[in-house]
């Protein structure tokens, strides 16, 4: 069985994620998350994916190149229209500092976030609709709904005002 996961985990991160055709990644996503990546998603080349089977995203959210999306051990879903930017890290598993076991926990991105470059969220986080979180920020705890949060570790900034209807894609070829 491991041998399986093994092949299938680089068949997604190293011949997958690196397929031209947005288009063609899209269908092979659906298939091997069992439906639960929609093909109206968009993920970028160069998108790791740890273990598809605890991925889910839902329609009209664009994944951008570099990111890294960690479904080991729990669930990550990634709502409608919600813009993951470059080079963001989802996390749900880490290490406890004391003994390096490992603990996993849900992460939950509600709809219409933008999740700006270079961020890390963490394992037990969720993140409110409307909200956006700035460059480079660690998301250790829940944003509230209609929130700007940013700094390390993110914090609260200010209450914004966001209305999205639909993301469009991101370019093709990326």
């Amino acid at each position: 069985m491991a041998l399986i996961f093994d092949f299938v985990y680089f068949f997604i991160n190293y011949v997958v994620a690196f397929l031209p055709s947005r288009k063609l990644r899209s269908i092979i996503y659906f298939i091997l998350s069992k439906g639960k990546i929609s093909l109206q998603s968009t993920i970028a080349m160069n998108v790791k994916i740890l273990d598809i089977r605890g991925v889910i995203i839902k329609k009209n959210s664009n994944i951008n190149a570099g990111s890294i999306l960690d479904g080991r051990g729990a669930t990550l879903t990634i709502s409608e229209n919600v813009d993951i930017a470059s080079n963001v890290s989802i996390w749900t598993c880490q290490h406890d500092v004391n003994t390096h076991s490992t603990n996993c926990s849900d992460v939950h991105v509600g709809k219409n976030v933008w999740i700006a470059s270079g961020s890390t969220v963490l394992p037990n986080v969720t993140i409110g609709d409307n909200s956006v979180i700035a460059s480079s920020s660690v998301v250790s705890r829940s944003v509230y709904k209609n929130t700007l949060s940013g700094g390390i570790p993110a914090k609260k900034i200010r209450d914004i005002k966001r209305d999205i209807k639909k993301l469009d894609p991101i370019r093709r070829f990326r």
